[in-house]
């Protein structure tokens, strides 16, 4: 129970917002969640209270922004009905106010309203208010708020007093040091040679770099079959002095630095680090298998976790060798790519569509494709558009919804559109070249 965890003050200021919705009158409860990281954390607080609660709902999930009508279709009794978006900001006015809540999201009267990303409470918190006011949470819950808020990277009063008392209640505990993913459960060779989050220039996709790497550091060949968060305190600091001088300083703050310990999961659980889930979300979301988190936030430690960690170890090792095929794409131009000084154009026919968004974000931090602000990778049947700072997902995906581009996001800075046609590129190269004047 939450009582003899959340302060007073916090829990009735949370409860406070929903105190009017009796879930008890609804016979089905829909959720639809963003496949942002920090909403399916959400939604897996929703979810877990409402199997315990015995309510019947479902879940499904959309873009970051969604018109009404998509929304709406999930009535399936009218008023008996209740959609949560979690995460989502919706275009239009819902036809039944009382039975569609924003979850950590807003609503928008008209397409041409779209000009900035909303402020709104951290999606997490909502769906902890939810929780507390409509049926009941327990102090997993409550570490999933302050993880969700974490991942959200949320400011304010409510998200900052969540995540102190997950600490003080043992829930969460800070920590400093290493935090490249999969340091707990991975072995040492594999969490280098292996890594996309973040991709390693020197050292992901070349074994013999990283054995090099543990050569220098006195490291035993006993310990490279071993996880890294297993080295002595001596052999770590010894690994620190050979590894970071050969890094890029702006990878070095993502393998080394502050994170959180989620106490509930067991010491070589892939979810006992906030950097582990937050790498196994993006995985998912690029792979388009966010289902598969949910499961495993909501609970299932067996198959689906197992699922989880192979599709990972999968994801990574495709990764890198697209990288590499694109390199070689880039350099040969057979006619395959346009580059202009702000977007490439490649033919990516030969490279996993699965991949493209990391891919992507990969060729355009490690300058790949030189000063280039987007790229455009045409698949068999679809595009996929990643882009770099100062672009946003909600501003790429506000610019496509009022071009009547379909699309689906794959990543924070990726997403996927169903069309090839040069008509379509146009478009989107006007659209954001629109967006990075005004940024």
């Amino acid at each position: 129970m939450t009582d003899s965890i959340l302060p007073d003050s916090l829990r009735n200021q949370l409860k406070s917002r929903f105190v009017d919705i009796d879930l008890k009158s609804f016979k089905k409860v829909v959720i639809i969640s963003s496949y942002l990281p920090h909403s399916v954390t959400a939604t897996s607080i929703l979810c877990r209270a409402a199997l315990r609660a015995k309510f019947l709902f479902h879940v499904t999930f959309c873009n970051p922004i969604i018109p009404v009508a998509q929304a709406e279709k999930y009535y399936y009794d009218g008023t008996e009905t209740l959609i949560l978006s979690v995460g989502v900001n919706v275009i239009g006015k819902p036809s039944n106010p009382d039975c569609f809540l924003p979850i950590g999201g807003t609503f928008y009267p008209k397409t041409t309203s779209i000009k900035k990303e909303p402020v709104s409470s951290p999606a997490a918190v909502e769906a902890c208010a939810f929780g507390l006011a409509t049926m009941d949470i327990e102090a997993a819950e409550v570490a999933l708020a302050a993880i969700g808020s974490l991942l959200q990277d949320a400011s304010g009063n409510e998200a900052s007093k969540i995540i102190q008392t997950s600490v003080e209640e043992g829930l969460l505990a800070p920590r400093k040091g290493f935090k490249i993913p999969g340091f707990n459960f991975l072995t040492l060779d594999e969490v280098f040679t292996n890594n996309i989050y973040p991709y390693l220039d020197s050292l992901s996709g070349n074994p013999e770099a990283c054995q090099k790497i543990f050569d220098d550091a006195g490291i035993r060949f006993s310990k490279w079959r071993s996880p890294l968060s297993e080295l002595a305190s001596d052999e770590a600091r010894q690994l620190n002095g050979v590894l970071l001088p050969s890094l890029h300083p702006s990878v070095v703050e993502h393998i080394l630095g502050n994170d959180y310990e989620f106490l509930l999961e067991p010491r070589t659980s892939p979810l006992r680090y906030l950097s582990s889930i937050s790498s196994l979300a993006r995985m998912a979301w690029s792979r388009q298998i966010t289902g598969v988190l949910l499961s495993v936030l909501i609970g299932d430690r067996a198959r689906s976790l197992s699922d989880m960690i192979s599709e990972y170890r999968r994801h990574c090792k495709e990764t890198i060798s697209d990288v590499a095929k694109l390199n070689i794409l880039l350099d040969e131009n057979d006619g395959s790519v346009d580059i202009s000084s702000t977007y490439v154009i490649v033919d990516t026919r030969a490279l996993s569509e699965h991949t493209l968004a990391d891919v992507g974000r990969i060729a355009l931090d490690s300058n790949i494709t030189k000063e280039c602000m987007f790229v455009i990778m045409v698949s068999e049947g679809s595009t996929t558009l990643v882009w770099k700072k100062p672009l946003t997902l909600f501003s790429v995906s506000a610019a496509l919804f009022n071009r009547a581009i379909e699309h689906s996001s794959v990543s924070a800075r990726a997403v996927r559109i169903p069309d090839t046609s040069a008509d379509t590129h146009e478009t989107i190269i006007e659209a954001l070249t629109i967006l990075l004047k005004e940024a």
